[in-house]
């Protein structure tokens, strides 16, 4: 497995037993929880080296991800999120989940399953699908099997210590030992566990449920090269993952590395429309950046802070010319130009004069294996597609809309035998109009050619695909 460089990013804030470790709901707005979920899948999709992933059921159980998920589906299209998936079918995936939560039906997470049509929820959140290997279960079993009755274990010592008696402890441990069996015919829940734990004290059942999230996430972040984000406006524990690129990173770290490249104004204006994003992930310029940051981790000495390897990065060629030739294509793409956010990844003039050494880059093939990379990945998404052209032939209806008039009105004018004076001399864009001493309905009637002609759509459907 990679140990360096951005991974893919494994959602662990959609599921709701995190949510409900941290108290989110409670402590949070639902607004402020929203756009704080919604900005940190947008962060982790576009650094995540080719997706983010989380299990399928995470858009079953906590509500409020499900809005997040159902308001990407730009995202979902583009296969920039993907569920891991151990079944073969859904209705298979649906069928075993209510067998094995059928105890906790009543549980708020699990109502979802049991409702008269959960296919119609999942079709509101679908995305493509990553087949599981591991059953996750049987992992997260396997793991407490093999640590909890070690008391020298790192997540385990904490807990046995706090015990103050031999007898305690023991007992504790017995129980500890038993999970294995328990769980290796039924559902390794946390409802389930909580309620063998009732009579313990509640920070002891705290840590416990820390260890079990955290060997719920290892499986998941073993079997697909993933990390997960922390430091994250809500909540910043790191459930015991290594903190560093093998498995845990700071999400204030990437975020102020996209900020560093002027990224923030761009980022603010994809919580309302996150597809702006999909053409920035694949614009060649931040692949390419990316692909030298990666380097610049994978070659750093281990005393060397994440900034100052992002530092060293972005100050140093050819990353520095990556860099620059970003910026130049983000010109436009502040949030309030009017639609100017969907006009990437176009490499623009300013570009490719300003740096001689990035073109020839470009010329040696770096730049061509990009943009198959591009190609290969499907694109822009559907749902830019659709909302370039609805822009663009918007736009032809109000001006063909208003050159019909014009003409119409030059018409009736002319026919009612309406004189006048008028006189001009224009050139545009290699175009020459001259007139002398015309009526109003002919100069009306010119005015609507050449709205016809400068208003009419012109999609470039080579950018689109």
């Amino acid at each position: 497995m990679p140990t360096n460089g951005f991974q893919n990013v494994f959602l662990h804030f959609l599921n709701y037993d995190t949510q409900q470790i941290f108290g989110l709901k409670h402590r949070y707005e639902d607004s402020f929880l929203f756009q704080n979920l919604l900005r940190s899948v947008i962060v982790a999709a576009l650094l995540a080296k080719e997706y983010t992933f989380l299990p399928i059921g995470f858009g079953f159980e906590s509500t409020i991800s499900r809005r997040v998920l159902a308001h990407l589906a730009c995202f979902r299209e583009d296969g920039l999120i993907r569920y891991a998936f151990w079944e073969t079918d859904l209705s298979t995936f649906i069928s075993k989940k209510v067998e094995g939560y059928r105890p906790y039906r009543d549980l708020p997470q699990y109502q979802s399953f049991f409702s008269t049509k959960p296919d119609l929820i999942y079709k509101r959140v679908s995305a493509p699908f990553l087949n599981r290997r591991t059953r996750i279960g049987k992992f997260c079993v396997n793991k407490w099997e093999s640590a909890s009755v070690n008391p020298e274990d790192p997540d385990w010592q904490p807990i046995y210590s706090s015990f103050s008696s031999d007898k305690s402890l023991k007992t504790f441990q017995e129980l500890m030992a038993k999970f294995p069996d328990i769980y290796s015919t039924s559902p390794f829940i946390w409802p389930s566990v909580a309620s063998k734990l009732d009579k313990y004290d509640p920070t002891l059942v705290q840590k416990v449920r820390l260890i079990f999230e955290k060997y719920y996430y290892q499986g998941y972040l073993d079997e697909f090269d993933g990390t997960v984000l922390f430091d994250l406006p809500f909540e910043n524990s790191t459930f015991g993952l290594n903190v560093g690129p093998m498995h845990c990173n700071s999400y204030r770290k990437y975020l102020n590395f996209l900020y560093s490249l002027g990224l923030k104004p761009y980022l603010d204006y994809a919580l309302k429309d996150p597809a702006q994003i999909i053409p920035l992930r694949y614009n060649p310029h931040m692949i390419l950046l990316k692909e030298q940051v990666y380097g610049i981790l994978a070659a750093a000495e281990s005393e060397f802070s994440f900034e100052q390897i992002i530092a060293k990065a972005i100050t140093t060629s050819p990353a520095k010319e990556y860099c620059h030739a970003l910026k130049a294509d983000l010109l436009s793409l502040s949030a309030g130009t009017n639609h100017k956010l969907i006009t990437i990844p176009s490499l623009t003039s300013t570009a490719r004069k300003s740096d001689a050494k990035y073109t020839t880059n470009m010329e040696n093939g770096e730049m061509i294996g990009n943009k198959d990379k591009f190609k290969q990945q499907g694109g822009m998404s559907e749902s830019l597609k659709k909302s370039f052209l609805a822009h663009e032939y918007q736009h032809g209806k109000i001006g063909l809309f208003s050159a019909v008039l014009c003409i119409l009105g030059g018409v009736v004018l002319g026919l009612a035998g309406i004189v006048g004076h008028t006189s001009w001399t224009a050139k545009a864009l290699g175009f020459e109009s001259q007139i002398t001493d015309a009526g109003p309905g002919v100069v009306l009637f010119i005015v609507g050619l050449f709205l016809t002609f400068f208003t009419r759509p012109r999609p470039r459907l080579k950018d689109l695909n």
